[in-house]
């Protein structure tokens, strides 16, 4: 897949890890997304994620800070939406039936 274009810095340098920091972390999380799916899957890990997530927002709900409970909320539906996404999740299995 060809690197994103920056439309606010011309370059012309098309190196890997040169241009702008939006172009370097675009290219980073690909490197991480090809990573990830070329590795076998850990069993269970999406059940994992899925009851971290549930944990962070059971723990929030009950903290007295705002910026706590807004971080825990964050991260427990992102983790809970990598639980049932990916190849191994929830949806994936129930779209091999």
């Amino acid at each position: 897949m060809p690197p994103v274009p920056d439309i606010h810095q011309p370059s012309t340098d098309q190196r890997p890890g040169s241009g702008s920091g939006l172009q370097r972390a675009t290219e980073w999380l690909r490197e991480l997304k090809r990573f990830d799916d070329q590795r076998p899957s850990v069993p269970g890990e999406h059940w994992f994620a899925f009851g971290t997530g549930a944990a962070l927002l059971w723990r929030g709900r009950r903290s007295p800070s705002a910026l706590l409970r807004t971080a825990a909320t964050v991260g427990g539906l992102l983790f809970m939406a990598r639980g049932l996404s990916g190849r191994d999740g929830l949806v994936a299995k129930l779209r091999r039936r």
